[in-house]
């Protein structure tokens, strides 16, 4: 996926983005739910998000629309992380990765109803691709889960570049 700068946009990866971000969530609650070892089997209900229309397959319609979406991605991955909590041996998802930003809070640089200044974005985006495939490394490593390939599998490697040039490549 090519790099997503905070400089600069191209909406066309920021949707592939987007859309992947759903794509291997739902993948991985899957697989949760297909592991034989992780007790509780319902991790699908959390994936009851879709892409929003404003968010089209060729370009973002409605600035708002993405917001509300990166709302709901974070809280649908905070949820996970307090059900990862109950259901494996190490207990540190929550604490760990969580998400506590806020990305609607009105300061400069902030990611607003207004708009969308293109460095909180790619910071905010960052912040999560990279927590994203932490927690998978961490599922690969505890043992209470069967599985060991959920980041070999599952993991994002967008280059994000923040607004200094500053290419963070997670994986």
């Amino acid at each position: 996926m090519p790099a997503i700068t905070g400089r600069g946009i191209n909406q066309a990866d920021l949707i592939s983005l987007l859309r992947l971000i759903r794509t291997n969530f739902v993948g991985v609650t899957a697989k949760l739910d297909a592991d034989g070892t992780v007790t509780d089997t319902d991790y699908g209900s959390l994936e009851n998000f879709t892409v929003p229309a404003g968010i089209g397959t060729v370009g973002i319609f409605s600035q708002g629309a993405v917001l509300d979406y990166l709302k709901t991605v974070r809280t649908k991955f905070n949820a996970m992380m307090v059900k990862l909590d109950a259901d494996c041996t190490q207990t540190d998802f929550d604490a760990t990765y969580s998400i506590a930003s806020l990305i609607d809070n009105l300061e400069l640089g902030s990611l607003t109803q207004a708009g969308v200044y293109e460095g909180a974005l790619v910071k905010w985006l960052n912040t999560y691709v990279t927590n994203w495939n932490l927690m998978l490394t961490h599922l690969d490593g505890d043992g209470s889960v069967a599985d060991t390939n959920y980041n070999s599998t599952w993991a994002i490697s967008a280059a994000l570049v923040d607004s200094t040039g500053t290419v963070n490549k997670p994986g």
